[in-house]
């Protein structure tokens, strides 16, 4: 699952998979929060995943968005 949502990822914000590592932040790497915002509502249709307001909060990291697939599937 790590390698998908790392494609992801760099496929989204127009990275190589080599710019992508688990301790990613979000932040860093979208232009602003909107962008963030809407990587979120596209990872959950990609991933088919439904994400609550509360873990949103807590999605900061590519290694957050691994493991909230990992534990809903």
């Amino acid at each position: 699952m790590k390698n998908e949502v790392g494609k992801f990822v760099a496929g989204y914000f127009g990275l190589s998979i080599s710019e992508i590592g688990m301790m990613t932040k979000i932040s860093d790497i979208a232009e602003n929060d909107f962008e963030a915002i809407n990587f979120s509502f596209d990872f959950e249709k990609k991933f088919n995943v439904e994400i609550s307001e509360d873990e949103a909060m807590r999605l900061t990291r590519v290694r957050d968005f691994v493991r909230i697939v990992e534990r809903k599937k």
